[in-house]
């Protein structure tokens, strides 16, 4: 809803309350991603209710990953994508004096760059998203958007394929696969109501024989299945025909 939000106001270009929206994303922000960034350079991390923030490293120091002061690192990942596309509309729709557009672009590259320190798969992919969708809409001839999309959804398609053939997929998910198999089970044995948004955490862990990391932090890492786990399969039918709906009528417009 969100994206549908910020890629039509983009679009059509509208001002005034939009650009106040946008404003206001970007300096509220904008100071969170800035002081994530620093614990990364300057190597800090902390702990808070056994929580680590902060730079985060392997015991072997081989891979490092920012968190910085939010509770993981899809969290800042996200939040440096809503900076990045709130400062960009600012640019393109606001006539900024010289010292401001050179702040923002200032803004937009400290965004980019937390986000590469992220490692967050989901928000570069939302990014990606965003970046392809300005690009087919800038194109006015329809025909030739609907061509672009169809072949960009089918490359993608391909190259998932491809992708997931050739590598671990349980290490690729970073454990993600095994919270799946445990919802899936739990979705067999309570179809239709699910078993309630505030005990589907302890149900999923108790039906799988292996842990589960991440659970408690993130959920499933998947909106469908979480929908299905805890409110059923009929919630989950009618939040895809409410996003299918939204998408429809969003492309006609």
């Amino acid at each position: 809803v969100i994206y549908f939000f910020i890629v039509s106001v983009t679009v059509n270009k509208n001002t005034s309350d939009t650009n106040n929206i946008f404003k206001f994303l970007v300096w509220s922000i904008f100071p969170v991603v800035l002081i994530s960034l620093f614990t990364y350079y300057f190597k800090i991390n902390f702990e808070i209710n056994g929580n680590v923030y902060g730079r985060i490293e392997d015991y072997d120091m081989s891979t490092k990953t920012l968190q910085g002061i939010t509770v993981n690192i899809n969290t800042l990942g996200i939040l440096c994508v809503f900076l990045i596309i709130s400062a960009f509309h600012l640019i393109i729709s606001e006539k900024l004096k010289v010292l401001n557009k050179i702040f923002i672009y200032v803004i937009i590259f400290v965004g980019i760059i937390t986000l590469i320190h992220t490692q967050a798969r989901g928000a570069f992919i939302a990014l990606i998203i965003y970046t392809l969708t300005m690009i087919i809409f800038s194109i006015k001839k329809k025909s030739t958007r609907i061509i672009i999309l169809l072949s960009g959804i089918l490359i993608s398609v391909i190259s998932a394929i491809k992708i997931f053939s050739s590598i671990d997929i349980a290490k690729f998910s970073t454990g993600r696969t095994l919270l799946w198999k445990a919802a899936i089970e739990v979705i067999k044995r309570n179809p239709l109501l699910g078993v309630g948004t505030t005990s589907y955490i302890d149900v999923v862990k108790e039906t799988s024989d292996v842990a589960l990391n991440g659970i408690e932090a993130g959920g499933l890492h998947n909106i469908y299945l979480q929908i299905a786990t805890a409110n059923g399969i009929i919630t989950l039918v009618l939040f895809i025909v409410f996003i299918a709906v939204s998408l429809i009528k969003f492309i006609r417009n």
